[in-house]
Order: structure tokens, then C-alpha cells, then sequence
């Protein structure tokens, strides 16, 4: 065997990469609707996330193959579905072109997720969350995770939570690991799968006033300040709010390649990607690995 290098230089080892950064998305308002996955992406906390859902007509190309497609029912955009599709792809695979996936979560530190506004005089209420893994399909449910009353609020400690989550997940075969990383919640999927979270707000006593805060970015990262998206306790009934991490992907081939997408990345949206929709791969070589950072640190030039 034979192996010949042409040029050792930095700015000529490495390799043509097209990269997802990925993003989060955070609901803004409460809806009554959730629960499932096709209720979330369709009339959910999530229908408004546009590039967060795959859903028809959306796709992803590398070098005119599809690898990526709606398949009759929205899915959650997953960087980790995305890379096995391209790994697994005879045709790219002849021509070197190869995918790998991350997704890792630490949150701003845990201290006090939910909170009540207002002056409520009568109420109460438990709130769950709802676990939605890779594109969704995988699910498990924390129960109990909060209670509120008039004079109180009840939330899970972060060492229960976790417990919680590894439990979970493990039981029902859910691709994620939970850990308390120094007073935060770390999250992290097996091949950069997908994690998206649903608060389900129980209003098992309405009261006069008063709304249920989740402060998301206690949760999962990136999602900055907190908002106030969950359910008024007048109505009485069920809330629904949630956030959506999607994991980083990078695609790289020795050679140029194209990739082609449409309705699964945008600014700051979904998968995320670093060039537009239709442009070839960017090179890469040594001199652009930057260990400042995760993402730089992961990159695969």
C-alpha cells in the first residue's frame, strides 16, 4: 500500500466541510394544545417553529441525493438522523463524503426554574415535563417535576431531576444522559440527537390570578432570559409551553461537494448551516481549528 501526501503544509491539510451549527427555540406564549409530538409541532407550543419541524416539502441534498426528507408526518429537525442518512448512503459514502453529529447541553445554573407573577388567591397546580429525543419519536415523561399554590412553589431538586431523567430515559430507550455539572444541568445524546422539552402546566384549581413562569434556560442552554410561557391559572385546565435544542453537524468530504436544503435551517434556526442553501462545502484546513471553543474544538477539518 501506497500512501502519498502532496502537501504538508497546514493551509493544505484538511478538508471540504459544510457545518450546522444548530439552534434552540423557546415558545413564547402558552397554547392549550400538546402532549404528543404531532400536536406540538402542528398546533403546539412548537407549531411556530418553522425550521425546527421537518415537514413537507422540506429536504436536505448533498451533491444532488436526497438524504433528508419529510415522510408523512412532522418530525422534529434532527442533526443525528441527518448524519446516520449520510454515513449510511452508498453513493456518498464511494465518494468519501462522511457526517458526524453532537448535541450537548449545560444550562444556566439550576435555582429557581418555575415561578408564579401576579397575586393569585385561590389555585394550584403540578407541572411535568415531557421529554422528545432525535426526531421526536422518543419520549418519556418527569412527572411531579413542580406544584404551586397561592403561598408556594414546590420544584424538584437538580440531583432529583437528573435521577429522574437517567431513569426515564433508560427505561424507555432514550438516547440521553443527564448530569449535574456543577450546579447546572448538563444534557447530552448519544449521537447529537435532537432534545426538546414540554412543560405541561395542570391546573387542578383555578384561581383568580397569577401565571406560571418556566424558565427554560435553566433547562437547556442558549436560551437566554426568562420568559413567561405557560399557563394563566383563571382559565383553569392545561398549559403547554416548550424549548427545542438542535445538535451541531458537520458534513465532510475530501472533495467539493453541494448541499442543497429547504426548510430545515435558517439564521439561527435548525440545523443551522454555515453556508446557504444550493453553495458548495467550504475548505478547512489546520490553520482554521479554533480550541477556544466546543464547536471550534469539534470541528473536523
Amino acid at each position: 500500500m501506497n500512501v502519498s501526501i502532496a502537501d504538508v503544509r497546514a493551509q493544505s491539510l484538511g478538508a471540504y466541510i459544510a457545518q450546522g451549527m444548530g439552534a434552540t427555540y423557546i415558545s413564547t406564549t402558552a397554547v392549550a394544545t400538546g402532549g404528543d409530538l404531532t400536536t406540538l409541532l402542528t398546533t403546539g407550543a412548537l407549531s411556530g417553529a418553522l425550521n425546527f419541524k421537518l415537514d413537507s416539502g422540506d429536504y436536505v441534498r448533498i451533491n444532488g441525493t436526497t438524504v433528508y426528507q419529510y415522510s408523512g408526518e412532522p418530525k422534529l429537525v434532527d442533526a443525528a438522523k441527518l448524519a446516520k442518512n449520510i454515513n449510511e448512503n452508498a453513493n456518498l459514502k464511494a465518494i468519501g463524503i462522511e457526517a458526524k453529529a453532537v448535541n450537548t447541553s449545560v444550562a444556566n445554573p439550576y435555582t429557581n426554574p418555575v415561578t408564579v407573577s401576579g397575586t393569585p388567591t385561590t389555585g394550584s397546580a403540578t407541572i411535568d415535563l415531557k421529554f422528545y429525543v432525535g426526531d421526536g419519536t422518543k419520549t418519556f415523561t418527569i412527572t411531579g417535576f413542580a406544584s404551586v399554590d397561592v403561598s408556594s412553589v414546590t420544584t424538584m431538586g437538580l440531583d432529583e431531576l437528573v435521577s429522574q431523567i437517567n431513569s426515564k430515559a433508560s427505561a424507555s430507550g432514550v438516547p440521553i444522559v443527564a448530569m449535574n455539572d456543577g450546579g447546572r444541568l448538563k444534557l447530552v445524546t448519544t449521537n447529537g440527537e435532537t432534545i426538546a422539552i414540554e412543560a405541561i402546566v395542570n391546573v387542578t384549581t383555578a384561581a383568580d390570578a397569577g401565571t406560571i413562569n418556566i424558565d427554560y434556560s435553566q433547562l437547556l442552554e442558549d436560551l437566554g432570559t426568562t420568559a413567561v410561557v405557560s399557563h394563566d391559572y383563571t382559565s383553569g385546565g392545561y398549559g403547554y409551553s416548550a424549548a427545542v435544542k438542535v445538535g451541531r453537524i458537520a458534513i465532510a468530504s475530501n472533495e467539493t461537494f453541494t448541499l442543497a436544503y429547504n426548510g430545515v435551517s435558517g439564521t439561527g434556526e435548525g440545523l443551522n448551516f454555515e453556508i446557504a442553501d444550493g453553495d458548495s462545502a467550504i475548505f478547512s484546513n489546520l490553520y482554521t481549528i479554533d480550541l477556544s471553543t466546543n464547536a471550534g474544538a469539534e470541528r473536523e477539518p
